[in-house]
């Protein structure tokens, strides 16, 4: 198994070398730094494409008959759900659309990193690679808790007084939901779950793409080392 390269290590020996003894010139660090911040922008690619076809199961489901639901649904609950769920299946193809930006943007910035041989052009190319990368998670993290908060109170209610057996037949006096105003007891646990949702969806951002993020942060203080 072949180990990964040490720069640090290959950089101090560089510049420990006499010039006309170096093993490893400027030009040949840079194109090792290339390749593994290119690893690294692969690595995200990947990870965000996985995500947009995430995104259009989403949709999918979105379009999947939901009279289940809505027959459970009193006329201002119908009423309100009915609407909000158009502004989700809108926002959820805006999101896949901005999604599909950013990854043809993480396509580009990567394609374009191979043909580089300057140490300026490749930070500025990894800078915004990380721009790039940090709009894409601000705003799949605002329109997923939107769309969840549009639509997912009537699924959440729906779905406890089934579990709890409060919705067991077709008797509508049994299984009426109605709108968040009219049900606050169910609309704090909504919120509490929302804001846990919220955290968790955090983590997984702060942690997925921080790995990769983090190392193309070191890539770039080894780029200004060798400037």
């Amino acid at each position: 198994m072949s180990k990964e390269i040490d720069i640090d290590n290959l950089k101090k020996f560089w510049k420990e070398q006499p010039a006309s003894d170096n093993h490893y010139s400027k030009e040949q660090l840079l194109q090792m730094i290339n390749k593994k911040s290119g690893n690294n922008m692969k690595s995200i690619i990947i990870i965000s494409s996985i995500e947009f076809i995430l995104l259009m199961i989403s949709l999918i489901f979105t379009c999947i008959d939901n009279t289940y639901l809505i027959g459970s649904l009193d006329m201002e609950a119908k009423e309100i759900y009915s609407r909000n769920l158009q502004i989700s299946r809108q926002l959820l193809l805006f999101d896949i659309l901005i999604s599909l930006l950013f990854i043809y943007f993480f396509v580009k910035t990567y394609r374009q990193i191979n043909i580089l041989n300057s140490v300026k052009e490749l930070i500025n190319s990894i800078l915004r690679f990380r721009r790039y990368v940090t709009g894409f998670i601000v705003i799949n993290i605002i329109l997923g808790m939107f769309t969840l908060f549009l639509t997912g109170f009537y699924d959440f209610v729906y779905s406890l007084k089934r579990t709890f057996g409060v919705i067991q037949n077709d008797n509508i006096e049994t299984q009426t939901i109605h709108s968040p105003v009219n049900s606050p007891e169910y609309t704090f646990w909504f919120i509490i779950i929302c804001i846990i949702i919220f955290i968790i969806m955090f983590i997984y951002y702060a942690v997925i793409y921080g790995i990769f993020l983090r190392k193309l942060q070191n890539n770039l203080k080894e780029l200004r080392e060798i400037e």
